[in-house]
């Protein structure tokens, strides 16, 4: 579908979430004529008002143009931590009470058993790694000044597809706990990411 046609949609979806109960009827023939759907006003309402409350505009055009089906940008958490020894505790529970400890500031002993993260090194790091990527941080020479949880997040389109990107924010805990979520990494840049880390 030409580029003239996606921005027709946008425009119309972006019109009939602003104006749910005043919206043109004709916008519905004119949304069936361009995605090729046979859908009733509800049927676009729904999907409206997904766009609203928890999809993009482009994702929400996209399952216009899919049969409903929204496209895959499923997102993946993943936390990192280093330990000094073996702390008697399932990994899961370590996260929980690092970032309990965090927002309540109790259980100090706990916490400062886990060593600082090189905080300021990985992010250099990453930077440099995607500088090709569409958005990203202009400066990240103030981050992690002081001890508090910061992130900084990159986004980039991905070529030929509609609707799909990359997507990576890094948080930091305290500079004890990085919580990393990332979405349609390719495995070269999620291997390298994690070598990195790992060190």
């Amino acid at each position: 579908m030409d580029n003239t046609k996606i921005k027709r949609i946008e425009t119309i979806v972006e019109e009939i979430e602003y104006s749910p109960r005043s919206f043109p009827e004709e916008y519905i023939e004119e949304l069936n004529c361009l995605t090729g759907n046979s859908w009733t006003k509800e049927e676009y309402l729904e999907y409206c008002q997904e766009f609203y409350s928890r999809s993009t505009l482009e994702e929400t055009v996209y399952a216009l143009l899919h049969d409903g089906n929204y496209p895959d940008n499923r997102e993946t958490d993943v936390y990192c931590l280093k330990t000094l020894g073996d702390t008697g505790l399932a990994a899961s529970e370590v996260i929980r009470k690092l970032r309990k400890s965090f927002v309540s500031g109790e259980d100090e002993e706990f916490f400062g058993q886990f060593p600082d993260l090189p905080a300021e090194a990985i992010y250099q790091w990453l930077y440099a790694r995607l500088e090709n990527w569409d958005e990203k941080p202009e400066d990240i020479s103030h981050k992690f000044a002081e001890k508090k949880r910061d992130s900084v997040w990159f986004q980039t389109d991905i070529p030929g597809e509609y609707a799909r990107y990359k997507f990576l924010r890094f948080a930091l805990y305290d500079r004890k706990l990085l919580f990393i979520t990332y979405q349609n990494l390719d495995d070269e840049e999620k291997r390298d990411i994690f070598d990195y880390i790992k060190g």
